[in-house]
């Protein structure tokens, strides 16, 4: 993903974009080629995984096995 010189994230417009314009001349939406979109949706994916992540790394790990026998316990699996 590029990177501005502040650390977030540069807005990107890809080659294969087509914007569609309001009557005033505003971007009111885009029309993506198959391959951007897939790799803009993968970013995204990783963007929201990777906040997960972050988000979970003080909880308390719970063995699997526990875990499991937990679920089976409360009929869920």
């Amino acid at each position: 993903m590029n990177k501005s010189t502040n650390g977030t994230a540069a807005a990107r417009k890809p080659k294969s974009a087509q914007f569609i314009h309001n009557d005033v001349g505003e971007e009111i939406g885009v029309f993506l080629d198959m391959k951007t979109y897939r790799r803009l949706l993968k970013d995204l994916e990783d963007a929201y995984d990777a906040r997960l992540i972050q988000e979970t790394m003080g909880d308390e790990r719970i063995p699997w096995k526990d875990l499991k026998r937990e679920l089976q316990s409360e009929g869920k699996i």
